[in-house]
């Protein structure tokens, strides 16, 4: 197993999901919903490129998905 340790982060897609929801108050405001398209744009990009190196991960949720802002 390869385990990676990395600089504190703290938001992950859940706190983020909590905060944006009291942010913007509606679920489909257009700048949260802006802002998640462009997150999950990087996010399934980068699943990608870790894909396109024959790396896996097993435990994807959203705890584990890490947000810098």
């Amino acid at each position: 197993f390869l385990n990676l340790i990395t600089d504190f982060m703290p938001l992950n897609l859940s706190k983020f999901n909590e905060t944006s929801r009291q942010t913007y108050g509606s679920a489909t405001h257009p700048h949260r919903v802006a802002l998640i398209r462009r997150l999950m744009l990087q996010f399934f990009e980068g699943l990608a490129h870790v894909h396109s190196k024959g790396i896996t991960h097993r435990d994807i949720k959203p705890d584990n998905v890490l947000i810098s802002q």
